[in-house]
């Protein structure tokens, strides 16, 4: 039995989730699948009345920590079941459960939904097994590997990841046979003209024999916006840094505080507000190196460095596992340990006059277009019904 109604939740519609929800729900309508698509109202803009059914209170997530958050999971997953189910999908997917296995589990279990389940997992830190936790974090995920174990053992649920390295993380808590590893799916930046990046430096003061480094996605702790200011320290005074993005822990006023401490305050620049899809693709083709300075806890895939490799800009990145299996498998750029400023400077510096080969980055768009994902995540559809 091929899978014909495919009920996609999402929770969330900001950041990457609004089009990779779209780019999911228009493939999979182009193989010849129906699909609904259940998620925060706003997200109608972007998936279309016709195919889309609102949640309640999906927008209060962000502003919840621990129970409060699992409490009003569970209350979302138990909605987006009844309100699938009313529609009779053959399957019902959430894209986006990390944080939410147990809310899942639970409102699964309370409505034993006539559907086949199916999981997308992110992150290794929100379920994902790992040596060298302490006892809090251990804590922390115990109750979501109990779900995702029962989910797998008495639902039979397929459990989809981006990357390998999560997959072997998972299979010390549910078979290896039932997850099944999809691409992160990309679009190419649209192209910016010469002249345009070139006006874009110029008004920053990065001239043309400048290197002008990107940190791209906000300013979370975990994205380490302060590490790649205590590196360009210790760069040549022709290295220039760009942090662009949602101001998140880091204020721009702490920011430029740190870069005046370290004598830097020159040669950083913040653009710390909403950029529009042409602002993002200038940023990336107007700079020369893609600087990912991640501290060790982040453990997703990189949008920032999925668009660098897009485009073929060379990337420097913390050695986070999903991360540097990336940069490894498709020859992107070079590896640094992840909060060594000094092995930073100098993964910044080697990488100044390298560019990726056209070939890798070829290989790199094709694995990871939007086509690729929707087959794949397809294929895993199909494996459930066997």
């Amino acid at each position: 039995m091929l899978p014909c109604r495919v009920a996609l939740v999402e929770f969330y519609a900001d950041g990457h989730h609004a089009p990779y929800c779209h780019d999911l729900a228009i493939g999979l309508e182009e193989m010849g699948v129906q699909v609904m698509v259940l998620g925060p109202s706003i997200l109608r803009e972007t998936i279309g009345n016709d195919r889309f059914i609102s949640l309640n209170g999906c927008e209060r997530l962000d502003n919840l920590k621990g129970m409060c958050r699992q409490w009003a999971s569970l209350h979302m997953s138990r909605e987006a079941i009844a309100k699938a189910m009313v529609w009779h999908p053959t399957h019902i997917h959430f894209l986006y459960a990390d944080w939410h296995v147990s809310a899942i589990a639970a409102a699964w279990r309370l409505s034993l939904p006539a559907a086949k389940l199916v999981l997308t997992i992110h992150w290794n830190t929100s379920v994902g097994a790992e040596d060298g936790l302490g006892v809090r974090n251990r804590l922390r995920r115990y109750p979501h590997q109990v779900a995702l174990r029962w989910l797998a053992d008495q639902v039979d649920a397929r459990i989809l990841v981006h990357h390998e390295t999560i997959a072997r993380k998972l299979a010390g808590i549910v078979d290896l046979n039932q997850i099944g590893v999809v691409p992160y799916p990309t679009k190419t930046l649209p192209i910016v003209g010469v002249e345009i990046q070139v006006e874009f430096r110029n008004a920053i003061c990065v001239d043309k024999y400048d290197k002008l480094i990107l940190c791209f996605g906000g300013t979370r702790f975990d994205k380490g916006a302060d590490l790649a200011i205590r590196a360009l320290a210790g760069l040549p005074d022709q290295f220039h840094l760009l942090i662009a993005g949602i101001a998140q822990h880091f204020q721009p006023h702490a920011l430029r505080k740190l870069a005046a401490a370290l004598g830097v305050e020159d040669r950083l620049h913040l653009n710390t507000g909403f950029l529009s899809d042409e602002e993002v693709a200038l940023v990336f083709h107007a700079c020369d190196i893609i600087l990912l300075p991640y501290r060790r806890q982040f453990s997703g895939q990189s949008g920032p460095l999925i668009q660098a490799a897009a485009i073929g800009k060379p990337v420097v990145v913390a050695d986070c596992t999903v991360l540097a299996e990336t940069v490894q498998a498709f020859h992107l750029g070079i590896i640094f340990p992840s909060e060594d400023t000094s092995a930073m400077v100098d993964a910044v510096q080697a990488v100044a006059q390298w560019h990726p080969a056209s070939e890798d980055t070829n290989a790199f768009v094709s694995y990871h277009s939007p086509q690729s994902f929707v087959r794949a995540t397809h294929r895993n559809y199909q494996l459930i019904n066997h």
